[in-house]
Formats: C-alpha cells, structure tokens, sequence
C-alpha cells in the first residue's frame, strides 16, 4: 500500500514540474510572439517590429506613443497581410529569436537605468541651481544660435 502512495506522489510531482516547465515555454514564446509584432506605417509603408518601438520609446523624449513607426514617427497599424520569407531576415526589421529575447531585454533595462541615472544628476544640478530650470531659461534669438553655429 505505501508503494503506491510513493508512486503517486512521484506521479504527481513529476506532473507539476513538467507543467510548470511548459508554462514557462509558453510564457517565453507569447513574449516572443508579442515582440515581433509585425506593424506596417501608413506615411512612409515600411516595416517595424514592436520590440523597435520599445527601444525607441525608451531612447527618445520625443517618440509619440506604441503604433508610431520609429523612422518617420508616422501611424502604423499592424500588418495583416501575407508574411513573405524575406520579412523574416529584413535588415531594417528581423524577426527575434530567444536567445536575441534576452538581449533586448538587457538593453531595454540598462537604457531605464541610465534614464534615472540622468533624471537624478538633473535633479541634483537644478537643486544647487548649476544648470537652470527648463521654464526659467532665457529664450534662444535666432541671430545668437546663428553666430554660435559659426
């Protein structure tokens, strides 16, 4: 009888840990899936993939939103149509693969770091008043920006 018991809790374990592995595969490709994303914009018609959009949205201030293409800052929508086999190897959008996964996601956390990084060195500068704050600047003359160019 104790036999069976051992063999059912060896049964059950094994269930659980084999479900949890494939619940981390599966959570692991819909990331994956949602990464590559493929948008087309409706200004300039090229290609995009959303983890594009990630990175761009964290690099520049003045990226609009999620649905913007990161060349003109033009709309996008997604793409529906008809993947063809050199979407997949496009320079200007190639499609990830897990192990390039990890990489956006190093670069995407080092870029937030460095984003509080400089959010705290412009704190401590408009504290000890070094640099002037953004709305107490005196305006730029377009005859100055002129001759400070030449």
């Amino acid at each position: 009888m104790r036999i069976w018991l051992y063999l059912l809790g060896i049964i059950a374990s094994l269930f659980t840990v084999i479900y949890k592995i494939s619940e981390i595969f599966y959570s692991h490709r819909l990331e994956l899936d949602e990464l590559n994303l493929l948008y087309e914009c409706k200004e300039c018609g090229k290609f995009h993939r959303r983890y594009q959009e990630e990175i761009q949205i964290r690099l520049d201030k003045n990226y609009p939103a999620y649905h913007h293409c990161p060349r003109c800052y033009g709309k996008a929508s997604l793409y529906h149509g008809e993947e063809y086999p050199w979407m997949l190897t496009n320079p200007e959008a190639p499609k990830l693969r897990w192990r390039d996964v990890k990489k956006i996601k190093r670069i995407i956390h080092d870029v937030e770091r460095y984003r509080l990084e400089d959010e705290s060195i412009e704190k401590f500068l408009y504290y000890y008043r070094l640099i002037p704050e953004e709305n107490k600047r005196p305006p730029i003359i377009e005859s100055e920006e002129k001759n400070d160019t030449l």
